[in-house]
């Protein structure tokens, strides 16, 4: 589902010259993130793989509180057999949390949803659950602190936000939050103040039931290990070695 039409095929090739060992999906990804520029997308790519030589791999041994708290987890699939990424806000407690633990568990999340794409797909769909947030649950903080991470490490990876129940409060926050995503990203927010909306996108087998669905799924941080494999875990430790 990658869009080849919005860049030209001597931008691919100069990135290609630019990473010989990345994939060009991965390539095209960071290209349309940056509109068919090649320089910045040549940038963006660099200062993701810096990231990940100087932080990878992120273990959950690393952010084991967060993964425990129940906030975010991976869930069925939307209606188009895309993974569904499931935020609920109101585990969401921002006094009682370590920020840069807390990116480490977005991350994490981030690479198990990278690994259950279906071969023909390469972004997933983000369902947030705002069933009894308040105030207090909103962590702004962290929004800010991983935007540009993010936008960095997993370009082009999202498809949609779904974000129910949508109430006044919401737009409220949104109006301030949107500003710290990039405008690609922003138009992919999906608002709903109703459970049909959801259904639009997610069919009700994979809706919590707290949300008003039909999947009874209680968390357990033990349901998801570590999502890299022996030979990725190899190639971190060289890029680690070689960075040093």
């Amino acid at each position: 589902d990658i869009d080849l039409t919005k860049f030209k095929e001597k931008y691919i090739v100069k990135m290609r010259e630019a990473f010989p060992g990345i994939n060009d999906d991965t390539l095209a990804r960071y290209l349309i993130a940056r509109n068919g520029d090649a320089t910045k997308a040549i940038e963006q790519l660099q200062r993701a793989l810096e990231y990940k030589a100087l932080h990878y791999p992120i273990l959950k041994s690393t952010c084991l509180k967060e993964i425990n708290s129940g906030k975010l987890y991976i869930r069925g699939v939307d209606k188009e057999g895309r993974p569904l990424l499931i935020y609920r806000s109101k585990k969401s407690f921002p006094n009682d949390r370590d920020l840069d633990e807390a990116a480490r568990m977005l991350v994490w999340f981030a690479e198990h949803v990278q690994r259950r794409m279906p071969g023909n797909m390469t972004k997933y769909t983000l369902l947030i659950d705002r069933v009894d947030h308040k105030s207090e649950n909103t962590d702004m903080e962290l929004m800010k602190h991983v935007s540009a991470q993010f936008q960095d490490l997993f370009p082009e990876t999202l498809m949609r936000a779904v974000i129910y129940p949508s109430d006044i409060l919401f737009y409220s926050i949104w109006a301030i939050a949107k500003w710290f995503v990039d405008p690609v990203t922003r138009e992919k927010v999906q608002p709903m103040m109703y459970l049909s909306g959801v259904e639009q996108f997610i069919d009700r087998q994979y809706i919590p039931k707290s949300m008003g669905g039909d999947d009874e799924y209680e968390y357990s941080g033990d349901d998801f290990n570590d999502p890299y494999t022996p030979e990725e875990l190899a190639e971190y430790a060289a890029a680690s070695a070689a960075h040093k």
